[in-house]
């Protein structure tokens, strides 16, 4: 992209690095932006939606391990609804499913 950036016609650079007479100006507007052409992050972390839940949904499961994850599901619901405050809930824990 320096190439380019130093006043090489865009068709040249592309022919000269093998790509698309396209991505030229998309490489340049990446480099000006981020100071590297290194590709970014495709996808990223997204934080567990059951986090506040873990020790309820660790603690269903071992009760009752052969349940679907309908029931699981259901129950959840139900903590949640009945208590949004706290994820210890109880409510509807009565077996499986």
């Amino acid at each position: 992209m320096r190439a380019h950036l130093l006043g090489e016609p865009i068709r040249q650079v592309a022919a000269r690095f093998g790509v698309s007479v396209s991505s030229v100006p998309k490489w340049v507007a990446r480099y000006r932006a981020t100071g590297s052409v290194a590709s970014g992050r495709i996808g990223g972390h997204r934080p567990w939606l059951l986090e506040p839940h873990r020790e309820l949904v660790h603690r269903l499961v071992a009760e009752t391990p052969h349940m679907t994850i309908d029931r699981l599901r259901d129950l959840l619901t139900a903590a949640v609804t009945e208590n949004p405050g706290s994820s210890g809930s109880r409510a509807g824990c009565g077996g499986g499913g």
